[in-house]
């Protein structure tokens, strides 16, 4: 069975248990494992964390039944909103973990499965600027891996 979004998953277990913070682990959270606050509509996570979440697609190059695309995932830094007041120490300890995150996974190759072969994952212009909530501040990464599918026999079906 073919998982469209298999890389979200893979990017959360590549990073989880990796990164620190002040000595200790960062949560790291598949975007589809989070609730969210009804009242600020933020993610609840224990902070800092990191937030992996799918970006979409755009096709590269489409032949009968073979198809290249790229995908595209998000890692945010998810940080207390403010330090002693002030928005800055958000910033400043954000740049502490994407320093990190890109050193894991700006080319890194996803772990092949069942017939699924992606390209190295590379650092790609962001899907969104630094956003800051109520409670916390938001610093994505983006990154883009290709990979081909295939589709559909014609005249042969399920």
């Amino acid at each position: 069975m073919s998982d469209f979004l298999v890389l979200e998953q893979q990017l959360v277990e590549h990073l989880a248990g990796q990164v620190e913070f002040q000595g200790r682990p960062v949560d790291v959270k598949s975007g589809r494992q989070v609730p969210r606050d009804n009242a600020t509509a933020e993610p609840i996570l224990r902070v800092p964390a990191l937030l992996v979440t799918y970006d979409g697609y755009r096709v590269l190059e489409a032949a009968k039944r073979q198809v290249r695309i790229g995908q595209g995932y998000s890692v945010t830094a998810v940080l207390a909103n403010l330090r002693d007041g002030e928005r800055l120490g958000a910033r400043e300890d954000a740049s502490i973990l994407l320093d990190d995150v890109i050193g894991m996974v700006h080319g890194w190759v996803p772990p092949y499965q069942s017939g699924r072969a992606f390209k190295p994952l590379a650092l790609t212009d962001p899907a969104y600027p630094p956003q800051y909530g109520v409670r916390n501040a938001y610093f994505p990464l983006s990154f883009t891996t290709e990979r081909s599918l295939t589709g559909a026999q014609p005249g042969v079906t399920s």
